[in-house]
């Protein structure tokens, strides 16, 4: 939808340069010049949307937040390379086969599953590691501001890579707010 609406604006603005009356040239001449810079732009603009069309970017987080393709998501999120999901997490406790279970549905399955395990890393329980061992999964267990990075990396590689990312203010110290 974007690209189509950035490839209209050089006719929108062909349009205006048509209704300048005759008499103002430096406006019209103006009015091309922006419509072929536009155009360039559009164009270029176009060729990269089209190119990252679909991928998960991790662009950054807050301590309850991540920021994903260029949308706030609060909580804890399931991140697949070409789409997120809200997932249902609390604690880095609440990981276990069956908030994974959506591992058993992808096609073709993951590569890597990157857990970002809040503020700090933590290890996996053995049941958990068994279960993906059993999938041939490979496992990151990291803090949540390495696990971003881990998973847009191997994501840009074209990898399948699964992140399971609880925000970075799980497991942090509380705040000592003496008021």
């Amino acid at each position: 939808m974007t690209a189509r609406c950035l490839t209209r604006l050089p006719a929108l603005l062909l349009r205006y340069a048509a209704a300048v009356p005759s008499g103002t040239t430096a406006a019209a001449t103006a009015a091309c010049a922006a419509v072929g810079t536009q155009q360039r732009a559009a164009s270029t603009l176009s060729s990269v949307i089209a190119h990252e069309a679909g991928k998960t970017n991790l662009q950054g987080y807050l301590p309850h937040a991540f920021i994903v393709n260029n949308v706030q998501v609060e909580g804890p999120i399931l991140c697949l390379p070409d789409t997120w999901l809200l997932w249902d997490v609390q604690t880095f406790a609440d990981i276990n086969p069956q908030t994974l279970a959506i591992l058993d549905l992808l096609d073709p399955p993951p590569e890597v599953l990157v857990v970002g395990c809040g503020a700090k890393m933590q290890p996996l329980p053995q049941q958990l590691n068994d279960y993906l061992r059993a999938r041939n999964i490979a496992v990151e267990s990291l803090d949540t501001r390495n696990a971003l990075s881990y998973f847009n990396f191997m994501n840009d590689e074209g990898r399948m890579v699964v992140g399971a990312l609880l925000p970075a203010g799980v497991g942090a110290a509380p705040s000592s707010d003496s008021s």
